[in-house]
């Protein structure tokens, strides 16, 4: 797909000198638009190259974890318990965050290079309006339909994703181990690796997230047949941080972060190729 996307930039580059007709910045401007958009481009399969590096570094310690390979001891209660061992790769959060500004970035910079072929909008750099933009102009339904697939499928999700990281939390992908038990014997284990909420969220709640606590925290839960719960906060020794003895919060849903990524990043390669190529029959 990149190396598509690098053909279609180049057919974009007139040759012999000279601004063709329908380009309305000078030439200087409209070859600097493109090569702008190219480094973009290129630093966001950077970001790519890192983030899939980084997830199968988490994935090979994640997996090596002793919760993961054997099951845990639990101490005998009348409730019934839940364990969750959450495991958080700080380098991968970061990395995720990066990238999302990398193709917001790109997406400001292609909004920069649709303008330069339209008269009068040539200071034009927003795509979050570029469908506004689209809609008064003739000639440009091709284009327009591009913009509004792309931001109805992925990239006004992608944005307030970005949106919400700058301004509200840091975003949060987390893998993680759970058992159930009854007695001293397990249920069930359910295992969940590199998580991130299906929606985006201006909030997490404290018994979603990972106390910076050395060598992690815990959360353990214990349930009544009449309806009673307990939940602790625990530090690697079993140190009870928080006690609560109500319910907690309704939890997000969540979805397998690495897909969501591998499918955001193959519509935004989708998307620039189809758009550049709309424009280069405008050439």
């Amino acid at each position: 797909m990149e190396n598509k996307i690098s053909e279609v930039i180049d057919k974009l580059i007139p040759r012999g000198g000279n601004k063709p007709n329908g380009i309305y910045v000078s030439f200087e401007e409209y070859l600097s638009r493109l090569s702008n958009l190219n480094r973009k481009l290129y630093g966001t399969k950077h970001r790519m190259t890192q983030w899939r590096k980084l997830c199968e570094e988490h994935l090979t310690e994640f997996n090596k974890s002793r919760l993961v390979q054997e099951p845990i001891a639990f101490v005998e209660n009348r409730l019934g318990s839940v364990f969750t061992f959450s495991s958080r790769d700080i380098r991968l959060e970061n990395e995720f965050e990066v990238l999302l500004y990398s193709i917001t970035s790109a997406l400001s910079s292609v909004a920069r290079v649709v303008p330069c072929f339209i008269k009068n909008s040539t200071h034009f750099h927003s795509h979050s309006k570029l469908y506004d933009l689209l809609k008064k102009q003739k000639d440009f339904d091709d284009i327009q339909l591009l913009v509004s697939k792309a931001g109805d499928v992925w990239a006004t999700e992608l944005i307030n994703r970005r949106d919400i990281a700058t301004h509200y939390i840091a975003l949060s992908l987390t893998s993680s181990v759970s058992f159930s038990k009854k007695g001293k014997e397990v249920e069930s284990k359910t295992i969940t690796k590199i998580a991130l909420t299906k929606k985006p969220i201006k909030y997490v709640s404290l018994w979603d997230d990972i106390l910076p606590t050395l060598k992690s925290s815990s959360h353990e839960a214990q349930f009544g047949s009449d309806g009673e719960e307990i939940h602790k906060l625990l530090d690697a020794k079993n140190q009870i941080i928080v006690l609560r003895e109500t319910p907690l919060p309704e939890k997000p849903e969540m979805i397998d972060g690495e897909k969501y990524v591998d499918t955001v990043y193959q519509n935004f390669n989708q998307y620039i190729l189809d758009l550049l190529s709309a424009l280069v029959t405008r050439l």
